[in-house]
């Protein structure tokens, strides 16, 4: 990225690696130097080439999934619903 914005980014990208693992997710870090301003072009840009970049690799993004069951319960025409 520093290749393609010079004027952006001031130093090389500090990367941390991983920091944690949790239940849905891989806590990374990585430090970037920016120019007055950019840092949340420079945000999103590593954002986005790091999501195309595990695409090409096939890793998956964990996120937090809940199953519902909705059950019907018979009523009749007389009933009034709760809602």
């Amino acid at each position: 990225m520093a290749k393609d914005f010079p004027e952006k980014i001031l130093e090389l990208t500090d990367v941390h690696g991983i920091l944690e693992f949790e239940h849905s997710a891989i806590i990374l870090r990585a430090l970037i130097k920016t120019a007055p301003g950019e840092q949340w072009f420079v945000g999103r840009e590593y954002r986005l080439r790091l999501k195309e970049a595990f695409d090409r690799e096939g890793i998956n993004i964990p996120f937090p999934q809940m199953d519902v069951w909705v059950k019907e319960t018979p009523f009749s025409k007389d009933q009034k619903i709760n809602a």
